[in-house]
């Protein structure tokens, strides 16, 4: 009976090793492009995709015979070559009505011949591939980082060019029928048929015949392959299984066979160790081996690790968790920082020792966490008590490192930000609009987004798309750069209106619309717009809807002479005030910071007699013999949050008439539509309102 339970132990063990030698392979690599293979560099969509269309499709297998006449073949990489009579037959077979898609990295020496190809003995980049008008509707193609050109004849009408222009691929007129060869197989291959315009080359080349026609995959001479030595090709043949099973024999026996040697020794229980101590050990032992670098690397990123373990953040990405560390525990920061050069500096020894005690993940007894990180509480000051005014205060120390004389500018968008408004730059090139907004994302620790708007942008460029995933024949939703918490659009207006509109909504809703399904912003949700106000040629301007969903239109003018002599004196002091990180910004708020800064500013007190001057003014901007378009009832509403939000900033309880009159004119400036004559006289926005608030009297 113990026998017995023995041999069933065997068998059931010979079946499950069998099991997972046939069933648990990966999927094998398909260098020769096989149509049964789903590997990315496989060709079982391009067949799917002939199916799809209506084409009865085929493998040539066994013997080589090319489809049947009027139909198409596809010959992807050769790997077993083509013999003379097979590359006669193939070319005889096209010149009576045959349509050959040839395709191969370096080509076939007999199929070469039959059909007159001369390739290059250079490789150029094929990763973008530029299209000629004779291909409807494919402009460029992607495929793999090199290929061989061909030289091409006259008869020969390229149809792909690499991005220096030579030629990728061609098609030709050979007796009846027609040749198309590619450089690069790529192109048709699972992985890319997603990218750029290969989907749509595909569709054209199966276009070449018609919607009956045969498609056939030549599979003969891909021969025999690395993907055939696999565990599921030779366990199913005789001698592969013979030796599987001997295979499982000797486990079985030497199992049965097995006895124990005297009494069982109990194996120590395993002591749990710190971070630190594994990455010294490893360390020492990697150090001695020679492999210095990455020693320093392993300590740096255990003791990383182990220090944002105790302070509660995130240890990755690595820039993020330096940027916050410096904010919330400046001195740890310093001390870890110079405890890493030396390290970085030295072999070893007492700067193995140093980071070793920064790293220690085991606080001693009794011992309490620095203040400014136990009472964190999520913000980046350290206090849960965040005031307006010192949120201005520590939003413009820093702004003010790499933005010079651009004090109103730096004042409103710190309004805009907790006021949960938009801000549209408006200047001149090189007064600083881009920098502004760089600077601003770097002082705020949240996820930054940049959008450069160009003539041919479109709008799912900014929300995202659906994208068809070949592989798991699903769609998935890729979201676009306008996820994130602070967006900057960048030229805004060189964009034509209907990528301009896809901002609306998510500035007003926050949120998009995608595949019929809104999809929320992360919050806070901030948009910095830049646009030249000079510069018209080749621009779109912004559209009334599109200009009332933002608070303010800043207009950042040159600065004051001295103020310039002060930006050059910083650049030749080597601060460089294009990279705000370089320009010594550093991020000190965070979304608890505004959201406290917002509750601050909730409890402003708002007298009844300031909504009324606020609606006033409003009022007499739709009256006004200058203006042909007022000040829309959300242009009060924003303007009586600003100005709540400005009273906060300067300590005050309440709102006063001159809180409202400082934002009225970069509140209403870019609402309001002057009469032509109005223009033809001289007249601006911001003369009009300070015309238009001289006539309205203010509370007392």
């Amino acid at each position: 009976m113990r026998n017995l339970r023995g041999w069933v132990l065997a068998l059931v063990l010979a079946v499950l090793i069998a099991s997972v030698a046939y069933f648990g392979q990966p999927k094998q690599d398909s260098p020769e492009h096989n149509s049964n293979s789903d590997a990315a560099n496989g060709t079982s969509a391009a067949r799917f995709f002939a199916q799809a269309m209506g084409h009865p499709t085929s493998q040539i297998e066994g013997t080589f015979s090319p489809s049947s006449q009027n139909g198409l073949m596809f010959v992807f990489t050769p790997t077993s070559p083509y013999t003379a009579d097979d590359a006669d037959q193939t070319a005889s077979w096209v010149r009576q009505g045959g349509v050959l898609i040839y395709s191969s990295e370096q080509g076939d020496p007999q199929l070469d011949r039959a059909l007159s190809i001369t390739r290059d003995s250079g490789f150029v980049s094929s990763e973008t591939e530029y299209a000629n008008p004779v291909l409807e509707g494919v402009t460029t193609v992607s495929g793999g980082s090199l290929a061989v050109p061909f030289l091409a004849s006259a008869a020969q009408v390229p149809i792909l060019r690499s991005s220096s222009g030579y030629p990728l691929g061609y098609i030709q007129k050979l007796g009846s029928g027609i040749v198309v060869v590619l450089a690069d197989p790529l192109v048709l291959c699972n992985g890319y048929l997603d990218k750029t315009d290969n989907g749509r080359l595909l569709s054209d080349l199966l276009g070449l015949v018609g919607s009956n026609s045969d498609v056939a995959f030549d599979e003969y001479h891909h021969g025999l392959i690395l993907s055939d030595l696999a565990p599921q090709a030779w366990v199913t043949t005789p001698w592969g299984a013979a030796i599987l099973w001997f295979l499982v024999a000797v486990f079985a026996g030497l199992l049965l066979r097995g006895r124990r040697f005297g009494p069982l020794i109990q194996r120590p229980a395993e002591v749990a160790r710190a971070d630190a101590e594994w990455a010294v050990a490893v360390g020492e032992l990697l150090r001695r081996s020679g492999a210095r670098a990455l020693t320093l690397g392993m300590l740096a990123t255990a003791s990383e690790r182990a220090v944002a373990l105790r302070t509660g953040l995130p240890a990755q990405p690595r820039d993020r968790f330096w940027n916050a560390l410096y904010a919330r525990a400046p001195e740890l920061a310093g001390e870890l920082a110079e405890a890493e050069r030396a390290l970085y500096g030295s072999a070893g020894g007492r700067a193995v020792e140093r980071r070793t005690a920064l790293a220690w993940t085991r606080l001693p007894p009794g011992a309490r966490a620095p203040p400014a990180i136990k009472d964190l509480g999520g913000s980046m000051t350290g206090s849960t008590t965040m005031t307006a005014p010192d949120f201005y205060a520590r939003f413009r120390e820093q702004l003010v490192k790499a933005v010079v004389g651009q004090e109103e500018a730096i004042r409103l968008c710190a309004v805009a930000l907790v006021s949960q408004g938009h801000i549209l730059l408006e200047g001149v090139p090189g007064t600083g609009k881009t920098l502004l907004a760089k600077a601003i994302a770097r002082v705020l620790t949240l996820e930054y987004g940049r959008v450069q708007f160009t003539p041919d942008l479109m709008p799912a460029d900014i929300v995202g798309t659906a994208v068809y995933d070949l592989v798991n024949r699903t769609f998935t939703l890729r979201k676009g750069p306008i996820f994130t918490n602070v967006l900057l659009a960048d030229e805004v207006n060189r964009a034509p209106a209907k990528v301009q509109s896809a901002l609306l909504e998510a500035m007003e809703e926050r949120g998009v619309t995608l595949e019929g399904k809104q999809q929320p912003l992360p919050a806070p949700f901030f948009v910095l717009a830049t646009q030249n106000p000079i510069e018209y040629e080749g621009t779109y301007p912004l559209p009334e809807a599109q200009q009332d969903r933002f608070l303010f239109k800043v207009r950042l003018d040159y600065p004051l002479p001295d103020d310039e002599m002060e930006v050059l004196k910083r650049w030749e002091a080597g601060i460089e005030l294009r990279d705000p990180i370089k320009a010594g910004v550093e991020p000190v708020l965070g979304a608890d910071d505004i959201e406290a800064c917002r509750a601050q500013v909730a409890k402003v007190v708002l007298d009844e007699k300031i909504r009324r001057y606020i609606v006033e003014l409003a009022l007499a901007t739709r009256n006004a013999p200058e203006i042909a378009l007022g000040a829309s009832t959300r242009a009060e509403v924003l303007l009586m949050l600003a100005s709540r939000a400005l009273a906060a900033f300067e300590g005050s309880e309440f709102v006063t008439p001159d809180h409202v009159k400082t934002l009225l004119a970069p509140a209403f400036r870019h609402r309001l539509v002057l009469r032509p004559e109005a223009e033809v006289g001289g007249q601006t926005p911001d003369s009009v309102l300070e015309a238009v608030a001289s006539r309205v009297v203010p509370p007392r």
